[in-house]
């Protein structure tokens, strides 16, 4: 329920709002940054209760608005929260996952959430550090028997293989469907224009320039790869609904693939059409007629 700056949350299935208590240096190490206003590192137990939520969150209750100086109550019986930052996106459990309204508040004011995770910062390998990190984290509490101890691409490779897997056959299928484009591009072109021999022959014969030829053959070539390179490209972005699923936060439209794609169809085609005439230019025309 949204009231002047007074929000009542009501949580919603799969879409939140979740609560994440944490400390004041969570957002930091996590690599989480702040879009507006700032965190609270800074706070005490005994201050007035204060969140971070999402920018998907600050976008849902508040759009078009500032979310910083809200007044947020997140239950029954309890004080209003003052939002004083907005987070970046961050997923909670995975990276599938659909977004979902997020919030952060200090641990410090939920004494009933125990803290059950612990995101620690090194410098140099991460690796390395897990041994010493197992050993302070038992060296803490006599009674912890058991913790489970790795470094973040450890817990994410499990769910990035498959998409990682994926990633590989795309692009070395996609590779090999350019080296193939490419190729036939090429022989298609250089035989088209050896089969202008004559043609050029003619025209040198009546006394066009070497240049003018060659810039005639060059043009009419490149104006037929660009055709053929645009209609590709509508086709390709029509065909990127069926594959905009299987792919994990690429977008199949991207245009820096697309242009260097394009870039290198027309340099294949340039040098399909140069190489064919500068070898037929070095002939003599009369030689050329004659082997006609």
């Amino acid at each position: 329920m949204l009231r002047g700056d007074l929000v009542h949350i009501v949580r919603l299935p799969n879409a939140g709002p979740f609560i994440n208590p944490v400390d004041g240096e969570y957002l930091r190490t996590a690599g989480i940054s702040l879009v507006a206003g700032r965190d609270f590192q800074d706070f005490a137990p005994g201050d007035a209760p204060v969140m971070v939520v999402s920018q998907l969150m600050a976008d849902l209750l508040w759009p078009g608005e500032s979310a910083l100086g809200k007044c947020v109550y997140v239950g029954r019986n309890v004080p209003c929260s003052e939002v004083i930052g907005v987070a970046e996106e961050s997923r909670r459990m995975s990276l599938t996952e659909e977004r979902a309204m997020q919030y952060f508040v200090p641990l410090s004011f939920h004494p009933r959430f125990s803290p059950r995770e612990l995101l620690v910062r090194v410098e140099g390998d991460a690796e390395a550090a897990l041994g010493p990190i197992s050993e302070v984290l038992r060296g803490l509490d006599p009674r912890i028997r058991f913790s489970s101890v790795g470094t973040m691409e450890q817990r994410l490779d499990p769910q990035a293989r498959s998409w990682r897997m994926g990633a590989t056959l795309f692009s070395v299928f996609g590779l090999l469907a350019l080296i193939v484009a490419a190729v036939g591009l090429y022989s298609m072109l250089s035989f088209g224009v050896e089969q202008r021999t004559r043609e050029m022959g003619v025209r040198w014969a009546l006394g066009a320039s070497v240049a003018n030829v060659v810039s005639l053959v060059l043009g009419e070539s490149l104006r037929l790869t660009a055709f053929a390179i645009a209609l590709g490209l509508a086709l390709s972005v029509w065909a990127s609904r069926f594959v905009g699923d299987l792919l994990f936060e690429v977008s199949p439209t991207d245009p820096k693939i697309l242009a260097g794609a394009a870039a290198l169809l027309m340099c294949v085609a340039m040098v399909a059409a140069l190489l064919p005439s500068l070898r037929v230019a070095r002939l003599d025309p009369v030689v050329v007629l004659r082997s006609e």
